[in-house]
């Protein structure tokens, strides 16, 4: 399987296709979708995660559409149960255990934070930002003054995702960036960039 090309999993995966043309004929229709060239894996994906309604109902008649999506489902879980198993140990997991589950399971996006102090004493769990069902904007300033005052060494950020989206988006990595370089600067230890939900943890360093 891990040598097919993506329109021949796709082909597969649907099964069926028009009179004349096929499972493959569709399956080239779907990697062609607004373009003349195959798109890429890295291309189709992008346009998936924008555009899957539109593509599927113009394209696909439901049980088409139904085997694709259940097929994509099946491909997200068994990413999920591999990051899983792929999952650090030790003084990377330690906070998680501070983490409560009310912020796993919140209905609303929030960014929170731990601090750690001299002797590697870890702080606790303390939520700097709550936002509505899909953001939640950060004050910089305010983290920043904030571990200033507790006089901390170094802190982890906790962002949970009420939607379920487990996969960073450019903001979630352009923060990252910024507080490991204001960290720098300021000389406090920036640990990672957690990324949380009801069954999955992402992090970013």
């Amino acid at each position: 399987a891990a040598s097919l090309s993506l329109r021949e999993c796709l082909a597969l995966v649907l099964g069926t296709g028009p009179r004349g043309r096929g499972c493959m004929g569709l399956a080239r229709d779907l990697l062609t979708w607004n373009q003349e060239t195959l798109m890429t894996e890295a291309e189709f994906f992008r346009i998936y995660e924008t555009q899957a309604s539109e593509i599927l109902t113009t394209l696909l008649g439901p049980a088409g559409q139904s085997r694709l999506l259940a097929t994509l489902e099946i491909a997200r879980r068994y990413w999920h149960f591999k990051k899983i198993g792929e999952r650090p140990t030790g003084p990377t997991q330690q906070p998680l255990q501070q983490v409560p589950p009310s912020f796993r399971y919140g209905l609303k996006e929030e960014l929170a934070y731990i601090p750690v102090f001299e002797k590697g004493e870890i702080g606790r769990f303390f939520v700097l930002q709550t936002g509505d069902e899909t953001s939640v904007s950060i004050s910089v300033r305010t983290l920043f003054r904030s571990l200033l005052s507790q006089k901390a060494q170094a802190f982890w950020l906790f962002h949970n995702r009420p939607q379920g989206s487990f996969e960073p988006s450019s903001q979630d990595r352009e923060l990252t960036s910024q507080l490991r370089w204001i960290s720098k600067v300021l000389g406090i230890g920036f640990w990672g960039h957690w990324i949380l939900g009801p069954d999955f943890e992402v992090l970013l360093e």
